[in-house]
């Protein structure tokens, strides 16, 4: 693994390194959000999520509204999660804009939040797909080794001396 993972970095230099990490994390953050907006925020899986929460007594009461009440929480919802999205995508594109200038924060930003992160949602979110889609929870697993590629080659390019 050490050698192939050698390998793979040896290809780089610190430069497009620094361009592959922005364009894969950000495409990972795109993946996540389509994800989360096609799968995970869709009617069907709201209603097995509300479902499952019947102890709950809120969930209860949102369960015996009127179909029509019922939308009006299922677009609050969306409307509050768009929004973080949204904030999200700002702050990336943020960090991302001064990761590629070299700011030493954005660099512990990249490799001690968005790479470790990134490995453990997107095995996370593996497990959360695989019952909808075999092929979303296949695309997840596939950043995995993109994100320890990143993680690890920070290891490289950017040591403390």
């Amino acid at each position: 693994m050490k050698n192939l993972l050698s390998s793979i970095l040896n290809k780089f230099n610190k430069k497009s390194f620094k361009t592959f990490t922005v364009i894969s994390c950000f495409l990972g953050d795109l993946l996540f959000i389509i994800f989360i907006k096609t799968v995970l925020l869709s009617a069907e899986h709201i209603n097995t999520f509300l479902e499952s929460g019947l102890g709950n007594t809120k969930f209860q009461e949102i369960l015996q509204l009127p179909d029509h009440a019922k939308l009006e929480y299922y677009n609050l919802a969306h409307l509050s999660i768009n929004i973080g999205i949204m904030t999200y995508l700002v702050i990336s594109i943020f960090v991302y804009f001064f990761f590629y200038r070299n700011k030493n924060w954005a660099i512990n930003f990249i490799k001690n939040g968005t790479a470790l992160i990134g490995v453990a949602l997107s095995l996370l979110t593996f497990w959360e797909a695989l019952p909808f889609s075999v092929i979303w929870a296949l695309i997840l697993l596939a950043l995995t080794p993109l994100y320890i590629i990143i993680y690890f080659g920070f290891r490289k390019f950017y040591q403390k001396r």
